[in-house]
């Protein structure tokens, strides 16, 4: 299994579950509607990356990696609007879960990536945590905000 094609998937699943949910929210979408496109959007975005990553590999271990990790990514919308009485709440919980997902997927990212000690990986990993956080922030905020005026 190949931490890189794990990363892939996952950060893939997260934004893009993030920001289709966080659209549909905006548009007044209801919850069960928003569950329904979670689970059709997480099937299409990870067989999509698996089949993509299989062909430009030749390698299934690889793509089935990529497809475990856009799956799991896009769980924490999933859990977040399931578990919540309220489409509030549940997008609340969205967001939140998905910001702490993404911080603590850069902070892993730069522990595996960076060989250096002290300040340099410190900087590393604030600038690694920044990055990913920044991507679905704009991500999830702009498909909230295109939706909201296209309603």
């Amino acid at each position: 299994m190949s931490l890189s094609d794990f990363s892939l998937g996952f950060m893939d699943g997260i934004t893009v579950t993030s920001s289709i949910s966080s659209g549909l929210f905006a548009t007044d979408t209801s919850k069960e509607t928003i569950l329904k496109m979670i689970v059709t959007q997480s099937a299409a975005g990870a067989t999509s990356m698996a089949l993509s990553n299989y062909i430009a590999t030749d390698d299934t271990e690889r793509g089935m990696t990529t497809f475990v990790g856009y799956v799991i990514g896009s769980l924490i919308s999933y859990v977040s609007f399931y578990v919540s009485p309220e489409i509030e709440r549940g997008f609340k919980y969205s967001v939140v879960g998905n910001l702490i997902a993404l911080a603590i997927f850069g902070y892993i990212r730069a522990h595996s990536s960076i060989k250096e000690e002290d300040d340099t990986k410190k900087k590393g990993t604030l600038m690694s945590i920044v990055q990913v956080l920044t991507i679905g922030i704009i991500s999830m905020f702009l498909t909230y905000f295109i939706s909201k005026k296209l309603q």
